[in-house]
């Protein structure tokens, strides 16, 4: 049996080895998961590619994958072999390989795409044993490779070439093709196909290389499936022996790619990735229990905004490394649902259902850390808030009020449930706190130091969160209803009056009522309208604009931060307001205890159920910029009913399709390839109407029984500006036709004359 045959097993045995996990988390980058179900394919991704109008292409058991940034589609092989191996050619074609068989793909008239086979003009001898398992694109030429052959398509040929030794990856590094065989060391394969040795390679006799990456200067990096590094520098090979070797000797490399602004990434066979520095120093692990799908890696690839697409054992996953979001994942529920947080000093605090916990913070905050949290013992329970007053750590807690130094905690209040605590401007010696039995209040010693002062007589209902308007009016809500202005007495020990405001008033409803300070204005949320508080009418009244900050009706919650920032809270995302730049942001925050917490002037930080979100305002800023110019909206199916689709991103410019008139059930499926993130649209019909309605996600629209006639949709990017077009025609029917027209009036006029002549004989 030939050794090619041997090595596949081997691969393949490699591959489905169990799974293995650590014990930590850490902050990660975003990571969105595409499971089987979503693709509507097998679990296998071999490889992935990126034509050049951002479609993405996966390299499936099941066939070819394309993905427009919104929508999925898979394209079957002849013979339904599984696609080992995809690329994107300077020619602007799709090739892929499998079991014998390669081939490239281009559309049809449709749009759908077509495979063509080049294998077919091959010997059956020479193709029917091999499985294409890697594709190199060169401006001029294609190489496909098998473990036992090269075969190169050039100018319409193929040729076959046998290399020295079986062969693991060709890799095309610093514009050179490497061979890397497995008994006789490494290879160059030269312009004029033949192979060159390189001196020195014979330290890889019996070596399966796994990956060969470029460095600085025209070197390389070398890693084998066994974990072995090695670097050539100066035409000798230096083998590595550092942290990120033992780890890879431990967990099987299986491959690796060097990201754009330098850094490295490895995927291992048994514990996903590991994202190195350019002096290979470990950064992260990214693993399954971190938020990978699976820990097998099979494929990367690294898009144009420097995120990484990743092909695994089971499922497609897309890691952010190059947006302005990381994540710690709360896998395992160690620090629970997170309420909210504070940065004090070198600590970084968080608060959650189960308690308060403390990660130390070297200098600056760093999102690539590994927090290594901490329970802060005697913090265990429920917490609400963590504030820093006048240099004071607060911790409102279920069982009371806490103050935080350092380490230690040591309770300050008996109230339970210290749900908002904060300064009571009208007299700056106290704070006031809602808690589950009314108010509470802080005094300043002459020491500087807040504490406890006493309970506020004559309201025992619990307030969720306090708000002091500019009038100085104190404002309160309970968990679930209710709305609540105040006057205290003037030593703040007793509520003179209240008045528990309601529909009556001019609010929606007082349930799930939310306030909050707009550019320091009393904003309150009832239903799905704003309100403000009219002090010369004593009542509320809607709200639609606070200082250029649309408050339109919606189902979202505004968070004020000042300085042209703040945030629109919705169910299931949030958009980030910087000045006149906003970005969208896919999360998710707790429901009804909603809270983004900023850490200092450069991040914040998102409250989740599993964890905590940081958003880096520079980054944003950073990434604003380089997609000025690059956003395109794409129109990439139309759905003529149930009949057949239309895939225009496919298609060169041509005539607009003249459909039936029993074809006016029309579906547009819409998408921004090139988005970083969730792109804004909106669409036109010309034709049918002249408004530019919003178009959401999923990105899709129907049209029913559009009538005869001739229509355009476009596609608008809002922020960019930038349109898609798709223009059709419904043609009439029979009886809307010229010619019935035309022989419609020559009837009437014979039957006119006919009628004419029959009326002159009755006279």
């Amino acid at each position: 049996m030939r050794i090619y045959k041997t090595l596949y097993r081997n691969i393949l045995l490699i591959i489905f080895i169990g799974l293995s996990g650590i014990s930590y988390a850490q902050e990660i980058p975003k990571i969105s998961h595409f499971t089987k179900e979503i693709y509507e394919a097998q679990n296998q991704n071999w490889e992935i590619t990126q034509a050049g109008d951002c479609l993405m292409y996966f390299a499936n058991s099941k066939g070819l994958l394309e993905f427009d940034g919104n929508h999925w589609r898979s394209y079957i092989l002849p013979n339904r072999q599984i696609v080992r191996s995809v690329a994107y050619g300077a020619d602007q074609r799709i090739y892929t390989g499998g079991f014998a068989s390669f081939g490239y793909w281009e559309p049809d008239s449709l749009g759908w795409l077509q495979y063509f086979s080049l294998s077919q003009s091959l010997e059956k001898a020479e193709i029917e044993e091999e499985e294409i398992w890697n594709i190199i694109t060169l401006p001029n030429r294609i190489i496909f490779q098998s473990f036992a052959k090269i075969i190169i398509y050039e100018n319409g040929k193929l040729q076959s070439l046998l290399p020295p030794s079986n062969i693991m990856f060709l890799v095309k590094a610093n514009n050179q093709v490497i061979v890397p065989t497995i008994e006789k060391g490494l290879f160059l394969l030269q312009p004029d196909n033949s192979f060159e040795f390189i001196k020195g390679s014979e330290i890889f006799y019996n070596k399966r290389i796994a990956t060969i990456l470029p460095v600085e200067n025209g070197n390389w990096l070398i890693g084998t499936q066994d974990g072995e590094l090695y670097r050539l520098e100066s035409d000798k090979f230096y083998q590595i022996e550092n942290s990120l070797s033992e780890f890879l000797k431990d967990h099987k490399l299986n491959k690796g790619i060097r990201l754009k602004n330098g850094n490295y990434v490895f995927g291992t066979i048994l514990q996903g990735l590991v994202e190195t520095n350019g002096d290979l120093q470990i950064l992260r692990k990214i693993n399954q229990e971190s938020g990978l799908q699976n820990n097998t890696i099979l494929s990367l690839y690294e898009n144009q905004y420097g995120n990484l697409w990743v092909g695994m054992d089971k499922g497609i996953d897309l890691i952010e490394f190059g947006g302005n979001l990381s994540f710690f994942n709360d896998v395992n529920g160690r620090l629970g649902t997170v309420y909210t947080a504070v940065k004090k000093a070198d600590y970084l605090y968080v608060g959650t259902n189960q308690g308060v916990f403390y990660s130390r913070q070297k200098d600056s905050f760093n999102i690539n850390a590994d927090p290594q949290f901490q329970l802060l013992e005697g913090s265990q329970g429920q917490v609400w808030q963590l504030k820093i007053i006048d240099g004071q750590l607060f911790c409102g807690h279920n069982a009371g009020t806490f103050i935080i130094e350092g380490t230690r905690i040591r309770k300050e209040s008996p109230l339970t449930g210290g749900w908002s605590l904060i300064p009571f401007l009208p007299q700056k010696e106290y704070l006031v706190q809602g808690t589950y039995t009314g108010l509470a209040v802080f005094k300043k010693h002459p020491d500087d130091t807040w504490q406890y002062a006493h309970k506020v007589i004559g309201f025992n209902s619990p307030l969720k969160k306090l708000i002091i308007d500019k009038a100085g009016i104190l404002w309160g809500i309970g968990p679930h209803k209710s709305i609540f202005s105040f006057q205290l007495s003037e030593d703040l020990k007793e509520v003179k009056s209240y008045k528990e405001w309601t529909t009556e008033d001019g609010l929606a409803t007082i349930f799930a009522l939310d306030i909050s300070l707009v550019q320091n204005k009393l904003v309150v949320k009832s239903g799905d309208q704003f309100f403000k508080f009219d002090h010369h009418a004593q009542r509320f009244t809607p709200q639609f604009e606070v200082a250029h900050i649309s408050l339109n009706s919606a189902n979202y919650k505004i968070l004020d931060f000042g300085n042209a920032e703040y945030f629109k809270i919705y169910p299931n995302h949030i958009i980030y307001h910087q000045g006149e730049k906003e970005q969208v942001l896919n999360l998710t925050l707790v429901p009804r205890y909603e809270n983004i917490i900023q850490l200092d002037n450069q991040s914040f930080l998102f409250c989740l159920e599993k964890g905590y979100a940081l958003l880096k305002k520079e980054n944003a800023t950073n990434q604003n910029k380089e997609k000025n110019g690059e956003v395109s909206p794409l129109i990439s199916k139309v759905s003529i009913g149930r009949k057949y689709a239309i895939f225009p991103s496919n298609l060169e410019a041509s005539e607009p399709p003249k459909l039936k008139p029993q074809e006016n059930q029309i579906t547009f499926y819409g998408s921004v390839p090139c988005a970083n993130e969730i792109p804004t649209l909106e669409y036109l019909l010309e034709g049918a109407n002249e408004t530019w309605t919003n178009f959401s996600p999923p990105f899709t629209k129907e049209f029913n029984y559009l009538p005869t006639g001739d229509y355009t949709f476009i596609l608008r990017e809002k922020k960019s500006q930038t349109i898609d077009t798709f223009s059709f025609t419904i043609l009439p029917k029979w009886y809307q036709t010229n010619l019935f027209k035309a022989l419609y009036w020559m009837i009437s006029l014979l039957l006119l004359v006919l009628f004419y002549k029959m009326h002159l004989r009755r006279l």
